[in-house]
C-alpha cells in the first residue's frame, strides 16, 4: 500500500490542492535547484520566483502563493529584508513566509520570527526538511517549528 508522503499527498490543502509557493534567492541556480526539488513533490506548485526583494513583493501581489521562500540576503536596491516581509504580510491575502538564509544566528531569525514570518530554515538544511517547512507552514504551523540549519525544531 503505498502512503500519502509517497504520493505526495501530504502538503494538499484543505480543498485539496496543491500548495501554491514563489521561491526567492538571488542566486539562480540556488533558487532554481529548489524549484527543481519543489516540483518532485507531488502536493507542492511552484507559481512564481524573484531574485531582488522589490520582485519578490511583486511576483507575491500577483500569483498570490499560499507559501513564499524569501531569501534574507538578496541584493537590495530600495527594499531590504525586513521590509520585504513586513510588506508580505499586509498584503490583502498575505502569504506565509518562510525565511531562508545561509547565517544562522537566532537575533537575526528571531526578528524576522517576531514580525510575522512563519519559519526559517538555513540553506545548510536538506532538501527534505525544506518541503517539509513549505508543507507545515501551508497547514498554519508558525514560529514554534521554525527549523535551524541541523534540522532541529526551536520552541
Amino acid at each position: 500500500m503505498t502512503s500519502d508522503a509517497a504520493r505526495g499527498t501530504v502538503g494538499l490543502t484543505a480543498t485539496g490542492e496543491k500548495i501554491r509557493v514563489a521561491v526567492c534567492d538571488d542566486h539562480e541556480l540556488f533558487r532554481r535547484g529548489v524549484v527543481e526539488m519543489l516540483s518532485l513533490a507531488g502536493d507542492v506548485e511552484v507559481v512564481g520566483e524573484a531574485a531582488t526583494h522589490e520582485e519578490a513583493v511583486l511576483v507575491v501581489s500577483e500569483l498570490g502563493p499560499d507559501v513564499v521562500l524569501l531569501d534574507l540576503e538578496m541584493p537590495s536596491g530600495s527594499m531590504g529584508a525586513y521590509e520585504s516581509v513586513a510588506r508580505l504580510l499586509t498584503l490583502p491575502s498575505p502569504p506565509r513566509v518562510v525565511v531562508f538564509s545561509m547565517h544562522d544566528e537566532p537575533g537575526m531569525v528571531g526578528r524576522f520570527l517576531t514580525l510575522g514570518a512563519a519559519g526559517y530554515v538555513a540553506k545548510s538544511a536538506e532538501m527534505g526538511e525544506l518541503v517539509e517547512a513549505v508543507r507545515e507552514t501551508a497547514r498554519g504551523r508558525t514560529e514554534a517549528s521554525a527549523m535551524t540549519g541541523d534540522g532541529r525544531r526551536d520552541r
